[in-house]
């Protein structure tokens, strides 16, 4: 168990952060059965945990949030690789001949791109898409933590207000996609956005992540038994949450059932009385520079694809062994570029995020 109270580092996360992205990456590249989604779902949990054992480790030693320092640290943690992204692709674009327009870059710098395509699709169609269609998770994140930091002290110090906020995230988000469905708002297909990329439809998946971190610095170790069967259930429910193809159930419920099986699974990683055996490979030197380059990974790869599809690769009507021969080459460069992205833009930014209070990369 680990003391969430003074803590730089979390064990494990590096290499949930890679088995996240890896999960989009894979999806996106066209490898059949692979759940992109729930990459996204995992990235909206682990910084809901993240954010929130940072917050309470702030509030612990200073007593209250520093609101303008934490939108200082997002920006300095988010924009310098994002905007490198937006300016490759002005370049890309200037050579492929097609590129972003102002209002793809407008969405992608002041986080509306999940809105954006919100609407695109309802007056447009399901084939109109922005540029940079994969920035909605960054536009989710950054709604939530407008107002999070700022109401931080009243969650952190009162329990019945922590009641209530979770509460009303998770069983609010709940009814809203309810309540989208019910009144057929959208069409029920899987092409479906909003239900998926909306903040106050998805808030909730990072939200079990926030109260999960509230629980973990709390309360006492599980045991080998109860931990045991909290992995076994939290896989389970993440199973059952991508076998079950229902239209109903997959625009209101997989997202709750799969923020509870993150839940469990993290109860089994992080409260067991013995060290998880999934820790020796989460903390492999593989999975730990993997997960400092999941960010980048995640903002390039579409470049990648779209370089791909110029040149005739990664299309629908690829096949499959020629998608298996492309897609590590894909990967590879996807990491390449993260890996330039992370130390041109990411590195030089940490010195300042440390002056503004930041203790993690």
């Amino acid at each position: 168990m680990y003391n969430f109270t003074a803590i730089n580092r979390i064990e494990g996360l590096d290499g949930l952060r890679l088995f996240a992205v890896g999960l989009v990456l894979l999806g996106h590249f066209g490898l059949p059965l692979v759940p992109a989604g729930l990459g996204v779902t995992i990235f909206f949990f682990i910084s809901g945990f993240l954010i929130t054992v940072l917050l309470s480790q702030e509030m612990r030693e200073n007593g209250f949030i520093g609101v303008k320092n934490f939108y200082i640290r997002r920006f300095l943690r988010l924009g310098p690789e994002l905007l490198g992204l937006i300016a490759g692709s002005i370049a890309l674009g200037a050579i492929i001949g097609t590129g972003p327009k102002l209002i793809d870059i407008f969405a992608a710098i002041f986080y509306f791109t999940n809105y954006y395509i919100a609407w695109l699709y309802f007056y447009f169609g399901a084939d109109s898409v922005p540029y940079w269609t994969h920035l909605w998770s960054l536009s989710v994140e950054e709604h939530y933590y407008l107002t999070y930091p700022a109401i931080f002290g009243f969650v952190f110090s009162n329990a019945r207000i922590r009641r209530v906020f979770f509460a009303s995230i998770l069983g609010g988000c709940l009814a809203w996609r309810t309540f989208l469905v019910v009144m057929d708002t959208f069409p029920l297909t899987w092409t479906n956005p909003y239900t998926y990329m909306a903040s106050e439809a998805r808030m909730d998946s990072i939200a079990y992540g926030a109260l999960f971190a509230f629980i973990a610095q709390k309360r006492r170790r599980v045991g080998p038994l109860a931990s045991g069967l909290c992995l076994m259930g939290g896989l389970t429910l993440l199973a059952l949450s991508l076998a079950i193809r229902n239209p109903e159930f997959r625009e209101i419920l997989r997202y709750s059932v799969q923020g509870i099986a993150l839940f469990l699974i993290f109860v089994h990683l992080y409260l067991s009385q013995n060290r998880s055996p999934l820790m020796f490979l989460l903390e492999s030197r593989v999975s730990r520079v993997g997960g400092l380059l999941s960010y980048g990974a995640y903002l390039w790869h579409s470049e990648v694809l779209r370089v791909f599809a110029a040149i005739g690769l990664g299309t629908r009507s690829t096949s499959l062994t020629a998608k298996l021969m492309f897609i590590p080459l894909g990967i590879a460069v996807t990491f390449l570029l993260a890996w330039i992205s992370f130390r041109v833009l990411a590195m030089p930014a940490l010195g300042l995020r440390k002056r503004f209070g930041s203790h993690t990369l």
